[in-house]
């Protein structure tokens, strides 16, 4: 009996083990089904909460995306000459944040549908379009780098702007500026 219970002790130390070597054999991109994805793929599925990401943390920079895991860590450089710029328009609750975690960070407004300009400081729109958060509240733009300019944010009857960069540090998340507020009326 003695023997049987040390012979199955050290089997489940074994299965343990193995389990804990999943990573290890197969690599965190592997384990949660992006391999051969490019960086912005794995972005895009990790925003929209399309995969299943428990156990993974997953942030990015102004050069790159950081997947990490208790026991591996995957580094992806951003495309050369983009910047990933995350955000959050709110109205009643926000989070101070400076680097977008994308499995963790949470805003308030959830599946809405915002119109978007991002005016450079030359006065050139580089994009103006119609855009949905994704379930974790935050709407994800790829914008060049090395850039100064506006974010402006519609919905509804409320707006918001917000001044933004893209050099190296500058913050890939955008929260607490942008809290809507009423448009005024106009009087002619």
């Amino acid at each position: 009996m003695k023997k049987a219970i040390i012979i199955f002790s050290l089997l489940m130390g074994l299965l343990v083990v193995s389990q804990l070597d999943v990573f290890k054999s197969k690599g965190i991109l592997e384990v949660y089904g992006l391999e051969n994805q490019s960086v912005e793929e794995v972005v895009q599925l990790l925003e929209s909460g399309a995969i299943d990401a428990s156990g993974l943390t997953a942030f990015i920079n102004s050069e790159e995306l950081n997947l990490q895991t208790k026991n591996d860590l995957v580094t992806m450089k951003l495309p050369e000459n983009e910047f990933y710029l995350s955000f959050a328009p709110y109205i009643t609750s926000s989070h101070v944040c400076q680097t977008h975690y994308l499995t963790s960070c949470q805003g308030e407004m959830r599946n809405e549908t915002f119109m978007i300009k991002v005016v450079l400081e030359d006065g050139t729109v580089y994009l103006e379009k119609e855009v949905t958060s994704e379930n974790n509240g935050f709407v994800g733009v790829w914008l060049p780098k090395d850039i100064k300019g506006v974010l402006h944010i519609n919905y509804e009857d409320m707006h918001v702007s917000s001044s933004i960069s893209t050099y190296d540090e500058d913050p890939t998340c955008l929260t607490t500026p942008l809290q809507l507020v009423k448009n005024e009326a106009h009087t002619e």
